[in-house]
């Protein structure tokens, strides 16, 4: 006679590992550290996203496999329901309180979190920020109060197809060809981004190879070959694997260490198999950790079952979902005073806690009849998300005039027109409000009266350069702000600047230009306000550029983690390049702050026109305009000869050499101009447009 099967209580569920739940408090307290955006502490603190992945493939493999090999199926139902149960309810109850709360502490971020709760709900945050072609890492004024829950989607996405493949490897082949196929998808995964990374990101923002659900699996699908391989309580390893396992756990935990102190979002290793690496040395600490206790001393998990790792662990899900919301409402940043950062690790605590015992516990505590906790705070949970999201579409955040960043239309976000600010007087303050006149009304405006604005006159006595004087001029959304201003002092100028620009697109861009002979003898840079600048790429840029008469590089001021280490590496670097003149444009702006709008990195009227005078005086020897030659100005000097510099392989020689003529090396022939690209989009939804002429009356 044959045994009674086990409830499907019994086997739907895994033998709790205390030290796991250590692991996943290091894991949260990585990522809550990389959001901190403290420079030089948990520069890849995200990979601790990574660690989570490993230990639910790991675990809910596990599940699968026991409800397998017990009950001879796995009944799909019941596991979705139960992945549901635990994961959905504390996501709809932040859904719920966000919408209630932003509306008061941040009304500007209204508009986007009501947009984006449907793909939260529903487990597609990932794919709707790709879409929308939204940065992960780029952080300009308030960024979104749901981005984090991109992982939670790509977990979602992981458990809906998984299962099926899983149970059928399982009954084709057993163990083996269901470990085969997850360490096989673990590589195509890693495989994949990498292809992403180099064909598609192609040196631009990674968020792409990052976020996706095919090009971020292979964390989750090595902690699922684990399960198959290693069995923990069931199988009493012999003494030589208990000692390797043990070596293996305190390598995962140095490895990993090291990756996250050592990397960071732009490091190009990450996408060409730097996070197969985590989610491998995430497996080796699983293995080592899930240990049984008889046997052997087990010094590692003996301290991640600490009671404080504890507390953090089993408050892990509801830490990571509240964290960032309130990091976005308290605008925690790198230049974020301590006390405002530790409110804020302090309410994570505390909403971490209430969710816990209010949503989480009575979920996990479930049972399988239905009791009266879900009879309750499932219809609970339920009307307090959909009342937050009715209370946030009546809210007037949710419309243009609510003061938003965006309005969702049919499922888009669709930016509102940016508003027009009118020049303060030279004696008023750039960074005071304004009043910011609708797009029709200004256009209106011009329609009817076609004489151009003067111009304020901070940007009226810039002084000039010669029409002849040719430069180049490559940056990103900082330079493209001065664009226009850069063009009236420098007529010979040509800006190619794009919003978001990535410094190892410069190099790209340096050698089109090159190609199309558009390459002046005069080149100015601005580079790194969006992510790091590696040694690599530096020297490439300036190694496309010796034989420029003089390169211009200007070094950046954002409140951001990689803004130190760029500016060091610009001043180690660029004195070993002897055309290269370095303005400190962070020393010279940090102490006039209404240089900058709210996002503390684009420039104001007074930014644009220190910003713009910088570059004038720095490229050559330039006039005053008449009306600042009248009021008693003075023009600037020239720039100082730049030093002989010896550099190893090649003799010294000056930077400041004579002006090329284009006519002299092709005689009969002019060099033909390049047309300048540029982003259509303003730099920044705070950055105020630069006035200049009004546009052309409409024609019929």
């Amino acid at each position: 006679m044959s045994a009674p099967a086990a409830p499907a209580s019994e086997v739907s569920s895994f033998p709790r590992i205390p030290a796991l739940d250590g692991l996943r408090a290091l894991a949260v307290g990585a990522v809550i550290g990389y959001h901190c955006g403290v420079p030089g502490v948990f520069e890849a603190g995200f990979l601790g996203v990574d660690v989570f992945f490993a230990l639910s493939g790991f675990l809910i493999s596990g599940l699968l496999l026991r409800e397998f090999e017990t009950r001879g199926q796995v009944g799909f139902a019941g596991f979705y329901l139960r992945r549901a149960l635990r994961l959905l309810p504390a996501v709809l109850g932040l859904l719920g309180v966000a919408a209630w709360v932003t509306p008061w502490l941040l009304p500007e971020a209204l508009p986007r979190l009501v947009h984006d709760m449907p793909a939260a709900a529903f487990y597609l945050a990932n794919w709707s920020q790709i879409y929308a072609g939204q940065s992960y890492f780029e952080r300009f004024g308030a960024p979104p109060l749901l981005q984090h829950l991109w992982s939670l989607a790509v977990e979602e996405q992981f458990y809906i197809l998984w299962p099926v493949l899983f149970v059928g490897a399982l009954r084709a082949g057993g163990r083996g060809l269901a470990a085969g196929l997850a360490l096989a998808g673990a590589l195509l995964s890693s495989g994949w981004m990498a292809w992403v990374y180099q064909f598609v990101v192609d040196g631009g923002d990674p968020s792409r190879a990052y976020l996706g659900s095919d090009t971020h699996l292979m964390g989750l699908l090595s902690g699922a070959a684990l399960a198959c391989l290693w069995r923990p309580g069931q199988v009493a390893p012999a003494p030589w694997l208990r000692g390797l396992l043990r070596a293996g756990g305190l390598l995962g935990l140095g490895g990993l260490a090291a990756l996250m102190l050592g990397l960071n979002e732009g490091s190009e290793g990450l996408y060409l198999g730097g996070f197969w690496l985590a989610g491998g040395l995430s497996c080796l600490l699983i293995a080592c950790l899930s240990l049984p206790p008889a046997g052997g001393p087990r010094p590692l998990a003996t301290l991640l079952e600490s009671a404080p790792l504890q507390w953090v662990g089993t408050r892990s899900y509801s830490l990571y979902l509240w964290h960032w919301p309130i990091f976005v409402w308290l605008q925690v940043s790198p230049a974020t005073p301590p006390g405002v950062l530790a409110l804020g690790l302090g309410m994570s605590a505390l909403c971490a806690e209430f969710s816990y015992r209010l949503i989480e516990r009575p979920f996990r505590r479930l049972a399988w009849d239905g009791g009266l906790q879900v009879r309750v705070l499932a219809p609970l949970l339920g009307v307090l998300g959909c009342a937050g999201v009715s209370l946030a579409a009546l809210l007037p955040g949710w419309s243009p005039e609510g003061g938003g960043s965006g309005v969702a239309v049919a499922g888009t976000l669709t930016p509102l027109p940016a508003p027009v600010v009118h020049p303060a007087p030279a004696e008023a303050p750039a960074s005071a409000p304004q009043p910011a006149a609708p797009a029709e009304s200004t256009a209106s405006l011009a329609a009817s009266d076609p004489t151009p604005a003067p111009l304020p006159p901070e940007l009226a006595a810039l002084p000039r350069l010669p029409a002849g004087t040719r430069i180049t001029a490559v940056g990103d959304s900082v330079l493209l702000g001065a664009r226009e201003t850069l063009k009236r002092s420098m007529p010979g100028i040509a800006v190619d600047a794009q919003v978001g620009r990535q410094p190892v697109q410069g190099i790209k861009v340096l050698r089109e230009l090159r190609a199309s002979a558009s390459l002046s003898d005069t080149v100015v840079l601005h580079l790194g306000t969006n992510g790091y600048l590696s040694e690599t790429t530096l020297r490439t840029l300036l190694d496309e550029l010796q034989d420029r008469r003089r390169v211009i590089v200007l070094n950046v001021h954002a409140n951001r983690r990689w803004t130190e280490p760029n500016n060091a590496l610009l001043k180690r670097i660029g004195p070993a390049y002897a055309n290269v003149r370095l303005i400190d444009w962070e020393a010279l702006s940090a102490r006039n702050p209404d240089y900058f709008v709210a996002d503390g990195v684009h420039l104001t009227t007074r930014g644009i026109a220190a910003f713009a005078r910088e570059i004038i005086t720095s490229a050559g020897p330039a006039t005053l305009p008449p009306a600042a030659v009248a009021a008693g100005a003075k023009p600037a000097p020239a720039p100082q000869k730049l030093a002989l510099l010896e550099l190893p392989g090649r003799p010294p020689r000056l930077a400041d050499k004579p002006e090329r003529s284009d006519k002299a090396e092709h005689p009969g022939h002019e060099r033909p101009e390049r047309p300048e690209r540029t982003e259509s989009a303003a730099p920044s939804a705070d950055a105020p447009r630069e006035p200049g002429p009004p546009p052309a009356p409409a024609q019929e």
